[in-house]
């Protein structure tokens, strides 16, 4: 496969390095137990009310040997890896850890913020597995190399995770949504949906810079409802340990129905929308 980007995604420099998706010191925690990991992308067209069109699969990046907390992406440099990107990792560790060994406590507004942006920068890097699938704007990727904070137009939430199958694995689904009569030639995604699961962690990002701004009505509702607690916007209370755990099927179903949601709003909202998905095991 070809290079997924020939800049850093974040500052735009040269001296591209390999990040890993996911913390290297995981693998003290978290067992490495897949010998493959398969990448499966799916990109197709629909209006809503009308049949699915151009519905087409392909091998991801990440298919290739090797437990998917393992992989690693070049599509940062080298000046970014090791320096704001390796900080916001060691400050979100003592975070994590507890979290990612089912060893919970109170999370106060601060440690929220640190696990938000945290959730963000994995976000950013995890969608160039595909770029074309990649739903965050250079724009929002410029603003986050310059703050490290959570950004306008997101929604983190997190939970308690039980499971096998999703452990190390995500989910996202990156789309373009446009009206009728503002379809550019060649459409990019300008919203996307993530899901992902590391040991008793599990957590959802939802970013929307369409024109279409109420798509995130009931969100958080929804996701309370599942155990999930909103991280960003932050509440401004400290959370406490949800009652309900997150299994592997349930993991599939919240993934599955952010899409569902999308791909079923009425036409009179959204005219056209041009999707795409990923998903390693």
């Amino acid at each position: 496969m070809g290079k997924l980007t020939d800049v850093c995604i974040f500052c735009g420099g040269s001296g591209l390095t390999r990040e890993h998706v996911w913390p290297e010191w995981l693998k003290q925690y978290v067992p490495r137990t897949h010998k493959t990991t398969f990448h499966q992308v799916k990109v197709y067209s629909v209006v809503p009310g009308h049949p699915i069109e151009n519905e087409r699969y392909s091998k991801g990046h990440l298919t290739r040997q090797g437990d998917p907390a393992s992989q690693r992406l070049r599509v940062v440099c080298k000046k970014c890896n090791t320096g704001w990107m390796s900080r916001l990792q060691q400050k979100a560790k003592p975070i994590m850890l507890p979290l990612v060994n089912d060893e919970w406590r109170e999370l106060d507004v601060e440690s929220q913020g640190i696990l938000a942006a945290w959730i963000t920068m994995y976000t950013m890097v995890i969608e160039f597995a595909h770029p074309m699938t990649a739903g965050v704007t250079a724009e929002h990727r410029r603003l986050f190399f310059n703050s490290q904070q959570p950004l306008p137009k997101w929604l983190i939430f997190f939970g308690t995770f039980q499971g096998k199958d999703w452990s190390g694995d995500f989910n996202h689904w990156g789309g373009g949504l446009y009206n009728k009569n503002s379809v550019p030639v060649s459409p990019k995604c300008n919203m996307q949906t993530t899901t992902a699961a590391i040991g008793g962690l599990i957590f959802h990002s939802f970013c929307n810079t369409s024109h279409d701004q109420t798509l995130a009505l009931g969100f958080g509702n929804y996701f309370h409802k599942f155990g999930f607690r909103c991280i960003w916007p932050s509440s401004g209370k400290t959370i406490v340990r949800p009652i309900r755990t997150i299994d592997d099927k349930m993991a599939t179903n919240i993934a599955d129905t952010m899409r569902d949601y999308i791909l079923s709003s009425p036409s009179k909202r959204i005219q056209t929308l041009w999707f795409s998905d990923r998903f390693s095991i």
